[in-house]
């Protein structure tokens, strides 16, 4: 005898009701990102009351003159957050915006720690801008400004020009190379007090011990040398304490002494 067997439907759902699951599952997928990013603060939240997570030591390292102290009090206020919502970029741009800071590494350290490194910038001149001193860098880029506090304990050379767009046309890293040099060339017995950049290629130094003001030009300077070196040393005799020398032609040397004006 011939029975026919009936075979259940293997998802348990009538076509319409299958269609009407599909559509709205692939929905959601496409919802599920929008949905997400309106309740991130809520995850944030989330997250925040994992105590397994929550931050218990901020750990700062940084160079003179950044105390770690200054690093921490211009960070956020982190007291109770997770390590997981805290984002490091965001950390190190609030951190660039401090005077000296130039470069910034976080880390975090799980299950509840953040390691902040801090690199300063070096201040190599001191220069004047609107009636302001302020520390510059290799490049000649304003670092802060300048504190009687910290004058002692940086050695700096006082550059001066006429105008900020005379400045700009100056190589500012080859200007401290050669103030570098001069001042080896020179020893402790001559000390450069200022250096004032003209049009260029034409600069001015200043001694103040013993004062006198060199003028140079910053193509052929290191052939004038020992030129100056032989002055220094050996003034001519006939025209006493020398007052100025000009070495901005090559092989040749223009002194005038107080007696000489």
């Amino acid at each position: 005898m011939n029975s026919d067997t009936i075979i259940p439907s293997q998802t348990g759902l009538k076509p319409f009701f299958r269609k009407t699951f599909i559509t709205v599952s692939f929905s959601a997928l496409l919802l599920w990102p929008l949905v997400w990013g309106s309740q991130h603060a809520d995850l944030e939240v989330l997250f925040g009351k994992i105590k397994f997570f929550q931050l218990k030591t901020v750990e700062v390292k940084s160079e003179w003159p950044l105390t770690p102290g200054t690093v921490k009090a211009n960070l956020a206020d982190f007291q109770g957050k997770s390590l997981l919502v805290i984002n490091p970029k965001r950390v190190s741009d609030s951190l660039q915006r401090i005077p000296w800071v130039e470069n910034v590494s976080i880390k975090k350290q799980y299950p509840d720690e953040l390691l902040i490194d801090v690199e300063t910038k070096r201040a190599r001149a001191i220069g004047l801008f609107r009636g302001q001193s302020y520390f510059l860098d290799e490049h000649g880029k304003t670092v802060d400004k300048v504190a009687n506090s910290m004058l002692e304990a940086l050695d700096l050379p006082f550059v001066s020009f006429r105008n900020e767009t005379e400045m700009r046309e100056w190589p500012f890293p080859r200007v401290l190379t050669t103030l570098e040099e001069l001042k080896t060339t020179l020893g402790d017995q001559f000390k450069i007090s200022e250096v004032y950049l003209g049009t260029y290629p034409y600069f001015r130094i200043f001694l103040v011990r013993p004062r006198l003001e060199i003028i140079f030009n910053l193509e052929n300077w290191f052939e004038q040398k020992e030129t100056l070196v032989a002055l220094l040393r050996n003034p001519p005799s006939q025209l006493g304490q020398l007052h100025k020398i000009n070495l901005v032609f090559p092989k040749k040397a223009v002194v005038s002494s107080h007696l000489s004006n």
